[in-house]
């Protein structure tokens, strides 16, 4: 591997030990006992309900930015930028995206 892929990687277990270890304490709070003392069919029942609310956050996430590239074109696209004036986008779709703090005003 290149020593951008070694970087990226180690980027990635950091940021991946960080999320692991917040929502596992999480759950621990939330859910109470411990999470090995579940049956697999528990376990199983809990990831299928987990997969699910995945599934829907990536279908909305995927509706949101195609609503955007169909309102603003498809010079929106990542990578498909280069040589061409990018349209302006209004505060409130840049922050429907995420991009800015929706309870900060940063203009």
């Amino acid at each position: 591997m290149t020593e951008k892929q070694d970087n990226h990687l180690r980027q990635l277990q950091t940021e991946i030990s960080r999320i692991l270890n917040d929502k596992y304490r999480a759950g621990a709070v939330q859910h109470g006992g411990n999470l090995q003392d579940l049956s697999v069919s528990e376990l199983l029942d809990e990831a299928i309900n987990e997969a699910i609310d995945q599934l829907t956050y990536l279908l909305t996430a995927k509706e949101k930015l195609t609503n955007v590239k169909n309102h603003y074109g498809p010079g929106m696209e990542a990578g498909r930028t280069a040589g061409r004036d990018l349209p302006v986008i209004p505060k409130p779709t840049v922050r429907s995206l995420g991009f800015l703090p929706p309870n900060k005003n940063l203009y």
